[in-house]
Parts: C-alpha cells; sequence; structure tokens
C-alpha cells in the first residue's frame, strides 16, 4: 500500500492439512511499495499443532514410483502404516492399509474435504488416476477433531485444478512376463500382462476466476494363478476316474478399471472497502 515499506516473505509454503501464518509488520515509507510473498521448503517445525503426520508435496506425488499407481499407496511411506487385506475380497486390488496393527478400517478419508471413506470395508470408496492427485498428507496420531469419525489415521487429499495456462499430459505404463524375472517357486514364470495409459488437461475458462481439469486412466491387467504340478496331476487322476473336473494349468486373474476425475473451480478476489468519517 502506498505509504508504506516493503515486506518480503521467504520459504513460506501451504499444504494440505497445514496451517501457515505470516506475521507482516507495515512500516510507513514515503514510497509506494508492494507485499510479495515467495513459495519456498517447508518448515522444519509446525507450531500451529501436534499432529503427527506426513506431507506428501506435489513433486513427490509426481516422482515417486507406485506399483499400480493407486493414490492411496502413498500413505505406506508414513511410519507405522503398512498394506492389510480387505473385508471384500473384490477390492483387494486397491490399497487399503492399516495404521499400528489396525485393520484398515478405521481410517478417514477425505478428497476436497469431502467424505470418501468406505465404512464398510476400509480404504477410499471412489478411486482416482494419480495423475489427478495435487496434495497427499497422512496423519498417524493427533490429528485435529475436524478430521474425525476415525481412530486409526486421517488422510487428506487435495485434486489437480487448472490454471490459467492449459496444460495436460499423457502416459502409458506397460509390464510382462518378459520383463519379470522367476519366482523361486514356480517352474516357469507366471503370465502377466499390465497396461495403464492416460492423460489430463486443464486450462482456463475465464482468466483469474473461472478453471476445469479432467483425468482420465485406463487399467488392463491379464494375470494368471499357476497351478502346482502335483495338484493339477491329482486332478487330472480324478478327471481319468470319471469325475466331473476339468484341471487347468493356470486360473486367469483378470481385472478392467476405469479412473477418472473432474473439476471446475472459481475464484472470486475478495474486496474490502473502507468509509471515512
Amino acid at each position: 500500500m502506498k505509504g508504506f515499506a516493503t515486506a518480503v516473505f521467504e520459504n513460506v509454503e501451504l499444504a494440505v492439512s497445514q496451517s501457515t501464518n505470516i506475521d507482516a509488520a507495515l512500516s510507513p515509507s514515503q514510497q509506494a511499495e508492494v507485499v510479495t510473498v515467495e513459495s519456498g521448503g517447508a518448515a522444519l517445525l509446525d507450531v500451529q499443532k501436534t499432529d503427527v503426520s506426513l506431507p506428501i508435496t506435489p513433486d513427490q506425488v509426481q516422482e515417486l514410483p507406485l506399483n499400480g499407481r493407486d493414490f492411496a499407496n502413498l500413505a505406506y511411506l508414513a511410519p507405522g502404516a503398512k498394506p492389510v487385506d480387505s473385508y471384500d475380497p473384490t477390492k483387494n486390488r486397491i490399497a487399503i492399509f492399516g495404521i499400528n496393527g489396525s485393520s484398515g478400517r478405521n481410517v478417514n478419508v477425505t478428497v476436497n474435504g469431502i467424505d470418501n471413506k468406505d465404512n464398510t470395508v476400509g480404504g477410499p470408496v471412489m478411486q482416482f488416476p494419480l495423475e489427478a492427485i495435487e496434495e497427499f498428507n497422512i496423519s498417524t496420531q493427533r490429528f485435529s477433531a475436524a478430521n474425525g469419525r476415525s481412530e486409526g489415521a486421517a488422510v487428506n487429499v487435495i485434486t489437480k485444478t487448472g490454471t490459467n495456462l492449459f496444460h495436460g499430459a499423457l502416459y502409458f505404463f506397460d509390464r510382462n512376463e518378459a520383463l519379470n524375472t522367476k519366482n523361486a517357486l514356480e517352474d516357469t514364470k507366471s503370465p502377466f500382462s499390465r497396461q495403464q495409459f492416460g492423460g489430463s488437461v486443464g486450462g482456463p475458462i475465464k482468466k483469474d476466476k473461472d478453471f476445469i481439469f479432467f483425468a482420465l486412466e485406463r487399467g488392463r491387467e491379464q494375470t494368471s494363478i499357476t497351478e502346482q504340478p502335483t495338484a493339477l496331476a491329482e486332478l487330472n487322476i480324478l478327471k481319468a476316474a470319471g469325475f466331473k473336473v476339468e484341471p487347468s494349468a493356470s486360473i486367469p486373474t483378470p481385472y478392467f478399471d476405469w479412473r477418472y476425475s473432474s473439476a471446475a473451480t472459481s475464484f472470486t478476489p475478495r474486496r474490502t472497502f473502507a468509509r471515512r468519517r
């Protein structure tokens, strides 16, 4: 403001599940000045609250390798977190994790502040492509009552939004048994084929005000369980004896999935009016 000196703040970061205070002292000046806030590294100590949490930055979301590209796998990086089996066998391909020995049903998941927890079997209800995730934070202890309904952990996820510049991405990931090593317990390699591909696009509808973002991912997997040779031989004996069995050297376990995320955001600048008397 005119009549005040410059105030500059460095190493300021605003992340999900964290509170950032900027205390500005405006000193009188004879010339017009501006306040500049620059982003930087995260603070080493959070003086606002005492929770035990692990924030995952946008760069880490982009660069960390995740087997299967399930965004909930980011929770495995937190101390005390480990993958657990789902109460629903059909969801064992979806990342479900427990904290400090729990079953995984007591973890609360929110996406953009909206509840996304499967209250029956645990884990997230809606699955999002990793390409759509901007920030990720998991609190394992002493988290705020705002993230209640859980005694295990609180996971807060922020999805990407559009910006003033159009941007997008395309990707394709492929895995095949030809590139896998043989399991020590198998005589031959188990068939494996997985492709994950998709993309995203975001941009402005109205500059500095309205934005749109969309991400889509297709996953397809052709795998199978190889039958043990001794069990296969026993089934063939039963078939020869007249039993109605159809022995198979492998059991197909295919998996196909669509994941998408769409967002339309609007920003309205706040105006403050002062009236003099």
